[in-house]
């Protein structure tokens, strides 16, 4: 079953009122740029299982795209995707590490009353003994 162009663009926008270049796009470029990271490339479209590929406009179809709203979002990816972070990618890796989901306090208390669970950033250290009990 599909989801909605709204959904699956939601996991990239969630938490930014801005689903541009500030909101979708660093989320894409971190992505993209793993491979690069692990040094397993130089360029995010060199790895065989990336869609920078198709983002470049080296590759005509993947699989993995359902639509194209994300190449309208950036208007040159070969320049895009190697650039310097604006700050986004950045907040995300350190999410990431701390395991805290990167939204802001009304997305936050949305997903808190979904699953049950406080995920405020919290003191950071070991329990004291008595807040255990």
């Amino acid at each position: 079953m599909g989801r909605s162009r709204s959904t699956r663009l939601n996991f990239l926008s969630i938490g930014n009122s801005n689903n541009g270049i500030n909101g979708a796009t660093p989320r894409v470029r971190y992505v993209e740029n793993n491979p690069v990271r692990a040094a397993m490339v130089k360029r995010a479209w060199e790895y065989p299982w990336s869609s920078a590929k198709f983002h470049i406009g080296e590759q005509k179809v993947d699989v993995l795209v359902k639509d194209r709203d994300l190449l309208g979002l950036v208007a040159h990816w070969r320049e895009f995707l190697p650039g310097e972070d604006s700050g986004g990618e950045k907040n995300l890796r350190a999410a990431t590490k701390t395991g805290h989901p990167l939204v802001d306090g009304e997305h936050l208390a949305r997903i808190e009353k979904k699953t049950g669970r406080n995920l405020q950033k919290g003191k950071p250290g070991r329990k004291s003994p008595d807040s255990m009990k």
